[in-house]
Formats: C-alpha cells, sequence, structure tokens
C-alpha cells in the first residue's frame, strides 16, 4: 500500500473474496486488516496476509459447476480518521445545545464516499441510487 496524498492517513481495511462462494473455504490466519493501519505522506508499506483455503473447496458442487479454478482476494481501505473528527465535532455542538448553549441543534449530514458508500459508527453501508 502506498499513501500518495500529503497527509497522514489512517484506516482500516475489508476485505471480499470472489467468486462469493469460495469465502466459506478462505481462513485468514494473521491480516493486516485486523487492526487500523497509519501511513504518513509518500509511506509504502507491504501488508501481509497468511491464509489457507481449505481442500474442501475442490468438491464443492457450485464451485465446480462454475469451474472455478481461481479464488481472488480484494481489500478496500477504508479512512477511519474523517469521519470521526465530524462526529466528535456533532457530538460536541449536539451536546451544547442539549445543555441550552446554542439555539438550535448543529446541521448533520450523512457522509458519503466513493460510490455511494457511507461508513456510520465503523459500519458500512452502500447508498442506493
Amino acid at each position: 500500500a502506498k499513501n500518495n496524498s500529503s497527509r497522514v492517513i489512517t484506516g482500516i481495511s475489508t476485505y471480499n473474496v470472489t467468486p462469493f462462494e469460495a469465502g466459506a473455504y478462505f481462513n485468514k490466519i494473521q491480516c493486516f486488516c485486523f487492526d487500523e493501519q497509519t501511513l504518513n505522506p509518500g509511506e509504502e508499506l507491504d501488508m501481509p496476509v497468511f491464509f489457507y483455503i481449505d481442500p474442501e473447496f475442490a468438491l464443492d458442487a457450485t464451485l465446480v459447476k462454475l469451474a472455478c479454478a481461481d479464488v481472488s482476494l480484494h481489500y478496500t481501505f477504508f479512512d477511519t480518521e474523517e469521519p470521526k473528527k465530524m462526529f466528535v465535532e456533532f457530538a460536541r455542538d449536539l451536546k451544547s445545545y442539549f445543555k441550552g448553549d446554542a439555539q438550535s441543534p448543529p446541521p448533520f449530514t450523512v457522509p458519503e464516499g466513493e460510490e455511494g458508500i457511507v461508513k456510520i459508527n465503523d459500519q458500512v453501508y452502500k447508498r442506493s441510487p
């Protein structure tokens, strides 16, 4: 992974196995995705994954029917700092409103990421078009 930006980025990765049916046989032993990762501007980092594919994979009727000989592993990296900052500020402003220090509640918009991906409280959602 490489941080091509000019700022420090901290994030977490999620993974996806294709074909979907092969995911049941994919077992991670150790993965960079188990913890948040921080990359400094311009930093390049190897992020190893130790895994095995259960031999029963070769006997799965669905995968045999698909003539599946390959399994692909994909990772998506989500920045965890930006949403945290936004929610911390919102919580502070909301607390101020409930204490009576502010006349109206703070404006709140749901954060949007690339391609309609939204992350709220460590949950990732995809918006419908």
